[in-house]
């Protein structure tokens, strides 16, 4: 497997590094001087197969969230790999794997059954090892034998540190368990679950001990759905606090205001919490003196209705008689319902009456009897009874004892008579009154709002609430949208469902940015490598210019001189030689001849050596020069490469810009940057959520208010059909509510009154 691209984005030290590394090269040499980035580069190829660790040291520079690494490999195969690791928990590795024409998405687990089970541990001990490493290699290998290291290097590490290891896996196989022993772990568990099992066993059936933890468990739910209540509150109560300080835009007055608070002449002898005690009661303060006005507003009404109303004199004369009768109309009430059975006793006694006079002889005279027994008696008397009386004696006795019942009893009747009709005056009398009574009662409508009225005050709060809310969320809205840039289109339709965005989704956002990201940093190096190149070139090309002024070329006069000279000398020479002439060494120069010949090599020898010297530095001058053109062309032929790279990745990402706005085209948006868009497209779906939360909360306000203006306009033409002022249709709602409780209450008293007088009736 080979690596043919590796880039780093805020990893170490690195912003960006990009590396092409060539494929047709059987060995890549990375170098460079110490600190320069080669065991950063070693550990970014470690965390991209194998992930970042979650303490890395590697960021130290720029924020754990922005660090990427990116690579492109190649196996033998053919197949390709493109993958690209983030700082994250999950998901940190995206890319595609290519085996062949199938294609497949880059995970942890797709890599690791692509690289056969290789570990991050035998990757380094086989592949990404360093210096150090070498160095505790040489040293194993020092310590232990050849035969553990290549015994132990086939399994991913040496001999040394398999035996080391096996050495602690007994030492921790002894400190969790011993046969006889108690101390270890694994021993200690299984006791502990000995004697959680017979804690378990006598704790089973103990009823008393379950109830117990039953209401226990019932008494912590109940507290923590109250501490949740609490908590809820607080939230609602915190998201309040922040929205309307985030819509706090006049900060810098806010901190004057608060400078000039820290004066010593501002400051306050109360501490912070009572001060904060204070502006509760300021705060319960207004609120009362709110309703004192209300409820003196009322009060004067009321007065001024009293004022208006007329007194009867008449009817105040006759309070005492009325109270009077209210006193006697129970009294009356159980005499009438005495009187059926009191004329059922008077009927039976006179009907027992009858038949005892009627056993009366008929020939009692009747002056015996007397004028009035006689009279009521009459012809009913039957003869033979009278007879029958008078022969054992008691026919007198009986007559009296008649006559004196029947006198009781008629007394009785006309008594009951005078009573029933003094019953009936007043039962007249109780029924008017109740009459009077139930045409004081109110309408029923009017009854039906007075008893409706706690449900609408619940509502009318409920509505206070949601207004309250509805402002909230709309300086949030505002805050929002002021806050964002661009603008954000419409996020609701007219019926106020979600508006479908067009907007691009957040992996083609990521997409875009990483694209756009290669982009400039291929435009940026191919700027950089092309101004390095021109300024190498225009070191060059002073070089160069320099190397030319300092070229000295030889005089052609002075070089005929010298070969006219060297000429001279082998034409002497030859010429002695023709003649025969054989001279020593040593007295070739000591004649006469020979002396000038003498003179003349000397001359010759030394113009020869300096025209040498100046052949050679000439040829010297010419190598360089020849370099220096060379170096020239390939520097300028570098810039001229680097300088097209640069213009075909301007032209990429002018192509890229495009493609870009094109994408955001349909939502109506004019984009910038994919970063910036990324957050500002989690900023527009949130701001929808928050209009429809908004939409709904004005929809619910909308229905309570309809609710409560029906309320009140109901009750307003109830009152003032029911009274003859006109201020009702003008009151507020507080004067309403308190007529319409007042209202209720007098006639909860009358209908009392009623079923009072009608238990009397």
């Amino acid at each position: 497997m080979r690596f043919e691209y590796i880039g780093l984005e805020r990893f170490g030290q690195f912003e960006r590094l990009s590396l092409h590394l060539p494929s047709d090269r059987p060995l890549v040499v990375i170098h460079g001087p110490n600190e320069a980035g080669k065991t950063t580069l070693l550990r970014a190829i470690h965390d991209l197969l194998f992930g970042v660790s979650e303490r890395t040291p590697y960021g130290f520079r720029f924020d754990l969230r922005a660090m990427s690494i990116r690579a492109r490999l190649r196996d033998r195969a053919g197949h390709s790999l493109e993958l690209q690791r983030f700082k994250r928990r999950k998901d940190s590795l995206v890319g595609v794997i290519r085996d062949g024409p199938e294609e497949r998405p880059a995970s942890d687990a797709a890599l690791r059954e692509y690289l056969r089970g290789v570990d991050r541990e035998l990757y380094s001990s086989l592949f990404g090892f360093t210096q150090q490493d070498l160095q505790r290699g040489s040293e194993v290998l020092r310590v232990a034998g050849l035969r553990d290291v290549l015994g132990g290097s086939s399994l991913g590490g040496s001999g040394d540190a398999i035996r080391g290891l096996k050495r602690r896996l007994e030492r921790e196989a002894e400190e969790l368990f011993k046969p006889r022993g108690k101390n270890p772990a694994i021993n200690h568990t299984l006791a502990r679950l000995k004697e959680t099992r017979e804690a378990l066993r006598e704790a089973t059936f103990r009823q008393s001990q379950y109830q117990a933890l039953t209401q226990r468990v019932r008494e912590t739910r109940e507290g923590i759905e109250r501490v949740s209540d609490s908590l809820h509150q607080a939230r609602e109560r915190a998201a309040r606090l922040r929205a309307l300080l985030g819509a706090f835009e006049d900060f810098h007055e806010a901190r004057a205001l608060d400078r000039q608070l820290a004066l010593p002449e501002l400051q306050s002898t109360l501490g912070e919490l009572d001060a904060t005690r204070a502006q509760r009661l300021l705060r319960e303060l207004r609120e009362r003196e709110r309703e004192r006005d209300g409820l003196a507003d009322e009060r004067a009404r009321l007065e001024a209705r009293i004022a208006r109303l007329a007194v009867d004199d008449a009817v105040l004369a006759e309070a005492p008689c009325i109270e009077r009768l209210a006193r006697r109309a129970e009294a009356i009430a159980t005499t009438r319902a005495r009187l059926p059975r009191l004329r059922e006793s008077i009927a039976r006694r006179q009907e027992e009456q009858r038949r005892e006079l009627a056993r009366v002889p008929a020939e009692v005279e009747r002056g015996e009897v007397g004028d009035e027994v006689g009279d009521e008696v009459g012809d009913e008397l039957d003869a033979s009874a009278l007879a029958a009386w008078r022969e054992r004696g008691e026919l007198l006795p009986r007559l009296r004892v008649a006559a004196d019942r029947w006198g009781a009893a008629e007394d009785t009747r006309q008594r009951l008579e005078r009573e029933a009709t003094t019953f009936v005056r007043d039962l007249a009398d109780a029924e008017a009154t109740l009459a009077d009574l139930r045409r004081e009662l109110p309408e029923p409508a009017l009854e039906r709002l007075g008893l409706a009225l706690a449900d609408v005050q619940r509502d009318r709060q409920a509505l206070q609430q949601r207004e309250d809310e509805l402002c909230r969320l709309d300086a949030a809205l505002e805050l929002k949208r002021a806050r964002l840039d661009p603008p954000p289109p419409a996020l609701l339709t007219d019926d106020g469902a979600a508006q479908p965005l067009a907007l691009p989704a957040s992996e083609a956002i990521h997409a875009a940015e990483s694209e756009r990201r290669e982009l400039e940093q291929a435009r940026v190096a191919a700027e950089l490598a092309a101004a390095d190149a021109a300024r190498q070139a225009a070191a060059t090309r002073a070089e160069y210019q320099a190397v030319i002024a300092a070229e000295q070329v030889p005089d052609p006069r002075a070089l005929r001189e010298l070969r006219s000279q060297r000429d001279a000398l082998w034409v002497q020479l030859c010429e002695a030689w023709r003649a025969g002439e054989s001279y020593e060494p040593v007295d070739l120069f000591n004649r006469g001849h020979g002396q000038l010949l003498a003179a003349r090599f000397a001359e010759a020898v030394v113009a020869a050596d300096e025209l040498a010297d100046r052949l050679r530095d000439a040829a010297d001058q010419l190598a360089k020069h020849v370099a220096l053109e060379r170096q020239l062309a390939r520097h300028e032929a570098l810039a001229a490469g680097h300088r097209e790279t640069a213009s075909a990745s301007a032209l990429a990402l002018k192509a890229w810009s495009q493609r870009w706005r094109a994408r955001w085209r349909p939502a109506g948006v004019d984009p910038r940057d994919p970063a910036e868009m990324l957050a500002w497209r989690a900023q527009v779906l949130e701001l929808q959520e928050t209009a429809r939360a908004r939409l709904d909360h004005a929809r619910r306000v909308s229905e309570l208010r309809a609710r409560v203006d029906d309320f009140a306009s109901r009750a307003r033409v109830a009152l003032s059909s029911a009274s003859s002022s006109s201020e009702l249709a003008r009151a507020g709602w507080t004067a309403l509510a308190h007529e319409l409780q007042t209202r209720v209450l007098a006639t909860a008293a009358l209908r009392g009154s009623i079923a009072a007088t009608g238990e009397r009736v």
